[in-house]
């Protein structure tokens, strides 16, 4: 067996110290190189990683093949067939700010002044002494309609004739002054509502009613119907009032 003897190579013998010193500078050269083994490993960890992400295609085994497998998820994105390889430009994004998703619009509220104006009836006729003397219009304009008031079957001395059918026929009388001083006819008329007393606890208006108005239907609208409601009520305006008639029209 040889031993490692200083006095049998011609050396000088060493010290406790110095042999101490020897012994530690030993094990920090093993410690090294262990540490530079590591190191190695480490390196071909990592290019070994970075061969299987960017290597032209073939499989690593083991491991390798996991790491590829994950790095095709995670990288960019392979070409693809036909025009699609093209540069596409990206969709407008939302915005993120919190404003309303209308906010490219541009929204013009534009206000209309709708004009009203008093239709008035000539001198000594029905509608305009109930106008002059109870301080209402018999109609107005507003915008293309026109708005009758309520038309009763008073002739212009504000009396009533004796039977309904002639209170009727007057009331669509009064209508037909009030449609001329408005310009317009019958023809221009869509809507009629007209109300009708009735005794108390009748379950209908009365016949009689009904048909005259019917009639004036048949004479002043034979081609063009109006919408109509008929209502019965217990009492008018004025005492001894059997009918009252509202009317609009278009322009």
């Amino acid at each position: 067996m040889h031993h490692d003897d200083p006095a049998a190579r011609g050396a000088p013998p060493r010290s406790r110290d110095a042999a101490l010193a020897g012994q530690a500078q030993h094990a920090s050269g093993r410690a090294v190189r262990r540490l530079g083994l590591h190191r190695g490993l480490l390196e071909h960890h990592r290019h070994g990683t970075r061969r299987d992400r960017v290597g032209d295609g073939g499989l690593r085994r083991g491991h390798g093949r996991d790491r590829r497998s994950r790095a095709r998820l995670i990288g960019a994105p392979r070409s693809l067939p036909g025009d699609l390889d093209a540069p596409r430009p990206l969709p407008p994004r939302a915005p993120v700010t919190g404003d309303p998703p209308f906010e490219s619009f541009l929204f013009i509220r534009k206000q209309f002044a709708v004009s009203i104006t008093e239709i008035v009836l000539p001198e000594g006729s029905t509608g305009r002494v109930l106008r002059d003397q109870f301080h209402f219009a018999a109609a107005h304009r507003v915008g293309d309609i026109v708005e009758l008031s309520g038309h009763t079957g008073h002739l212009a001395d504000l009396s009533l004739p004796e039977t309904l059918e002639e209170e009727i026929a007057t009331a669509f009388a009064n209508i037909t002054a009030t449609l001329e001083a408005a310009g317009l006819s019958w023809s221009n008329v869509f809507s009629v509502r007209t109300y009708h007393v009735v005794p108390v606890g009748a379950e209908s208006i009365q016949g009689e009613g009904i048909g005259a108005v019917l009639e004036a239907f048949a004479s002043l609208l034979p081609e063009r119907y109006p919408v109509w409601t008929a209502i019965a009520v217990p009492a008018l305006a004025f005492p001894g009032m059997r009918i009252e008639i509202e009317i609009k029209a278009t322009v």
